[in-house]
């Protein structure tokens, strides 16, 4: 049968938007694993030779905190994915959305971004920070919708098992009278509700804070980003708050979303991509009874054999002292000893912070790709092309 002019031109971009409710899918099932299979060629696409977590991983990743997907079909095929993960402290947000390499430039992504959008409206958000590779389709969709570019990240890979062990003990062993440094271990057990919890092992690495070692604040990484098509990527502001939250959104008594890890208490970044079964490390140079810089490290409970490494510039006033050096390389030497199927350390980068790119240089890491991290602003009313929840409906609304 012959299809009429508007049949033609309208099959091809009926597109529908439903939001999802992974806790309800099978980690391994055939839905996570089509969602996993988008994430897996975006990032395919966008950062070659980067290797995307496992389906089980991914659908634990989805679950953690409070997270809302969506999915843009057509069919039975999955051509888009949006996450928004929600903040526990502040008013803004954090956000993926992948689009299939086949099926960009079609605007399935900005559909993705304009129920993103929707949603943070509605949960009274002020803004939405995504990270998009530098120069894809994702960039050119934050410059459309006229998205605040704050800077510019360098993602770097080192290869663990190519360095000589003794090279990091003589920077370990390096003198820095006034200071030491401090190794905590947690384990992520099961049972949470927004975020998970962390046993501390030993306990006596993990003292108590004290009110006189009240944290100073510093920029906080993270690992969410978007894309039209990209994968989530990590951020460290150079001067730039990397929430781009105004103080007065955090509500009185919070504790800063940028503030430095006290040493017993990971980052709300690393703690809400810690899944049960996963060890966090954190390697900390003190001051006194002050965590004045650290590192942190989260090690999958699984096979895997890429990690990412979270840094804490030094604090106000222990700049140029090589604590940022001594971190770092105490983490690897730990890595290197401690958890030998780790061959592969991950890390991000502002490239205007020439004095980290140095450090991270001078310690083997590489460049592997760049990203460009946008801050949405959330004005006016919500849009009317809003997904229906599939927690309601079984069907969501089409194009």
């Amino acid at each position: 049968m012959t299809k009429t002019a508007g049949e033609a031109r309208s099959w091809p971009t009926r597109v529908r938007l439903s939001r999802v409710v992974p806790e309800r899918e099978v980690p391994d099932g055939p839905r996570v694993r089509d969602w996993h299979s988008v994430v897996a060629a975006s990032i395919a696409q966008d950062a070659p030779g980067t290797t995307p977590v496992t389906p089980e991983r991914f659908h634990a990743c989805l679950t953690a905190g409070t997270t809302i997907v969506w999915t843009a079909t057509r069919g039975t095929r999955v051509l888009g994915l949006a996450v928004l993960r929600l903040p526990s402290t502040t008013s803004t947000g954090r956000a993926q959305v992948h689009v299939h390499p086949n099926h960009r430039r079609r605007g399935v992504g900005d559909r993705l971004m304009r129920a993103l959008i929707d949603e943070a409206h509605a949960r009274g958000l002020y803004s939405v920070i995504v990270a998009v590779p530098t120069g894809g389709t994702g960039d050119a969709l934050c410059q459309k919708r006229g998205l605040t570019r704050l800077r510019t990240l360098h993602h770097l890979l080192l290869s663990l098992r190519e360095m000589h062990p003794g090279w990091l003990d003589e920077m370990v062993a390096a003198e820095h009278p006034g200071y030491r440094l401090t190794e905590t271990v947690r384990i992520a057990r099961p049972g949470r509700d927004a975020m998970v919890s962390l046993d501390t092992v030993p306990p006596e690495a993990a003292p108590e804070p004290t009110p006189e070692a009240a944290p100073e604040p510093t920029p906080e990484p993270s690992r969410d980003g978007v894309s039209d098509g990209t994968s989530p990527d990590g951020t460290r502001p150079d001067g730039t708050p990397s929430d781009g939250v105004p103080a007065d959104a955090v509500p009185p008594g919070a504790v800063p979303p940028n503030a430095v890890p006290s040493g017993t208490v990971p980052s709300d970044a690393v703690a809400a991509e810690t899944l049960p079964g996963d060890v966090l490390l954190t390697v900390a140079a003190e001051h006194g009874r002050k965590v004045v810089g650290c590192t942190e490290v989260v090690v999958p409970g699984g096979s895997e054999r890429r990690v990412t490494q979270h840094d804490h510039p030094p604090a106000d006033g222990h700049h140029d002292l090589g604590l940022d050096l001594w971190v770092k390389a105490a983490m690897l030497r730990l890595l290197y000893d401690q958890y030998p199927q780790v061959t592969q350390v991950a890390t991000d980068n502002p490239e205007g912070d020439t004095a980290l790119l140095d450090v991270n240089r001078h310690l083997g890491f590489r460049l592997h790709h760049r990203t460009n991290e946008y801050r949405l602003e959330i004005t006016g009313p919500p849009a009317t092309d809003r997904p229906r929840d599939e927690a309601r409906t079984p069907h969501a609304q089409g194009d």
